[in-house]
């Protein structure tokens, strides 16, 4: 009986992620080839040769390139530096230069229009001196937003990392770069390859900086994300098919991209050496010149992708008149009583946002965590492939996943139960399709901190529990559960907070009677009204840090940036 319950709990989760994640992809793969009228491949062929279309991949492609570049170049070293020498203040200079990533990139994109606009930008008030629209401004943008996904792994790496080796070369005489060349990189390489992985996925798949930095400028500089949410603006069978091909073509550069980075981690595993029984490196003691200047480095980073923005955000805001000037005369706080309490969007949006966040945050870890247990406690077939669904919808671009569940569900469904009951079921009528594209979308979050803490759970509880005769249902709410909860409430968390601010579905997937926070800055920045979209993209700063601190404080300093 209880084997019968829980593989109607898995095949319950089965049928709902493939409805919700498998069937609304598979239909944007299907239409675009043709599908169901004619298979045609060539399709695909045709949509990328037109120069549009063409143009928005190999921008794509080079700008993903780019920020991976950029990110790995300032990352590598930064995570080198924070966990290999003795500088005073490690730890919080490490908090304080992973904050961007806590910042959701359209934030930032926002801050740095403020400041480097070539006519307005604060940097250029006595004449242009920058100019952050284009191609370079993209890439320096989202490097400086993701940088932090270098940072953390390899510093983890190196943390980790079995010293004896680097230990040996120095007591036989080799020089400390011989050592960081010959052993350190290499043993650090699988840590910069995932990174380097995670930010052009993140990149490719990223809609709000492109469309403020590509779409804005002299120059357009179109690139896939933001030329599926323009196909789909326009409307029409041919504008779909094309978003749909482009969708596709945004899917398997992704696919592509994980597929080497797997092959080149796996390349690298020769280099693991990593154990629990290896000595600890002591920190490299600088000399007081040098760690002078590493500090001046590494500060100068932080007040640059940090400091700089958010203070900018928070300047902008409060300036009665955009172009008046930037002194005390233009200061005031009119802004935000208008935008708060004048504007009809702004309250409930950050109502819908507040509602769906606490929702798709609790479905997730609520699944999430039901799916873990099964694989760990009940491991097979099904809750191995089970596991497999709920990670995927997050390596799919948010932009594909949102196409999909356009395709799939925005038509209202009837289903008749013996010619009495009917049920209907309308995603878009209401708030109903982001939250399913929300909790889709993260649940991998929930699935993944919960398996890392059943792990740290011994089963001789559950078995004492069992043997005293409690059912494996109480033993999982009594025992488990309670065991869990720091790790659920940090999952929950890193749900919520993404959530709070999400813009790269929300734009194809809100209704017009249901806004939501990111969908209002998306609005308010592209009605050019930058005073006002400061204060909500204070708002979300503050709600964003504010979680990522409670995080923090809940986790012991385990969960969060």
């Amino acid at each position: 009986m209880r084997r019968l319950f829980w593989i109607a709990v898995a095949s319950l989760a089965v049928v709902l992620l493939l409805a919700f994640a498998v069937w609304p992809l598979c239909l944007v793969v299907a239409r675009a080839v043709g599908l169901p009228e004619h298979f045609e491949p060539s399709r695909l062929i045709t949509a990328f040769a037109a120069p549009q279309a063409l143009a928005a991949l190999l921008n794509t492609v080079l700008i993903s390139t780019g920020v991976t570049v950029f990110a790995v170049l300032l990352g590598a070293p930064l995570g080198f530096v924070l966990s290999r020498t003795a500088l005073p203040g490690a730890r919080r200079l490490k908090t304080y230069l992973t904050l961007p990533a806590v910042v959701p990139p359209y934030l930032l994109g926002i801050a740095w229009i403020d400041l480097a606009n070539p006519r307005t930008g604060l940097l250029n008030a006595a004449g242009q001196i920058v100019n952050i629209y284009g191609i370079g401004g993209i890439i320096w943008v989202l490097g400086l937003c993701f940088y932090p996904f270098v940072l953390l792994p390899v510093a983890t790496a190196l943390e980790r990392m079995d010293a004896s080796l680097e230990e040996s070369a120095r007591v036989a005489g080799a020089p400390p770069f011989t050592v960081f060349r010959q052993i350190t990189l290499p043993l650090s390489l699988p840590a910069i390859v995932s990174g380097a992985v995670l930010v052009f996925l993140a990149t490719a798949a990223t809609f709000g900086v492109p469309y403020l930095l590509g779409t804005a400028g002299a120059v357009r500089t179109p690139v896939l994300t933001t030329a599926i949410v323009s196909e789909i603006t326009v409307g029409g069978p041919e504008s779909l098919g094309r978003a749909m091909a482009l969708g596709v073509g945004l899917l398997l550069l992704s696919v592509v991209v994980a597929l080497l980075g797997e092959l080149a981690t796996r390349a690298e595993r020769r280099y693991a050496v990593v154990s629990g029984k290896g000595a600890r490196l002591r920190p490299m003691q600088l000399r007081p010149g040098t760690q002078r200047w590493l500090l001046l480095v590494l500060w100068a980073v932080v007040i640059v992708a940090v400091g700089l923005p958010l203070l900018t955000l928070l300047w902008v805001s409060l300036l009665k008149a955009w172009g008046a000037g930037l002194g005390p005369a233009n200061w005031s706080f009119d802004n935000y009583r208008r935008v708060l309490f004048q504007n009809h969007q702004t309250l409930p949006a950050t109502g819908d946002s507040m509602v769906l966040a606490v929702m798709a945050a609790s479905i997730a870890v609520a699944a999430g965590a039901t799916i873990a247990y099964l694989r760990s406690r009940r491991p097979g077939l099904l809750s191995s492939g089970l596991e497999a669904l709920a990670n995927a919808p997050y390596s799919v671009p948010g932009t594909l996943l949102a196409l999909g569940l356009l395709l799939a569900w925005s038509r209202e469904l009837r289903f008749i139960f013996f010619e009495r009951l009917t049920l209907a079921l309308d995603l878009f009528s209401g708030v109903g399709a982001l939250l399913v594209a929300y909790s889709t979308k993260y649940l991998a979050f929930g699935v993944r901190v919960a398996k890392s803490g059943l792990v740290q759970i011994d089963r001789s509880l559950e078995e004492a529990a069992r043997t005293s005769g409690a059912s494996a249902l109480r033993t999982a709410f009594d025992v488990v559960v309670p065991l869990l909860l720091p790790s659920l409430g940090a999952a929950w968390l890193l749900v919520f907070l993404p959530v709070l601010s999400e813009i790269t579905m929300s734009v194809l997937l809100v209704g017009p009677q249901t806004p939501v926070l990111g969908t209002v800055l998306f609005e308010l920045q592209s009605y050019a009204d930058p005073p006002s979209a400061a204060v909500v993209a204070v708002l979300l700063v503050v709600l964003t840090l504010g979680g990522n601190a409670v995080l923090r404080r809940a986790t012991g300093g385990r969960g969060g940036f």
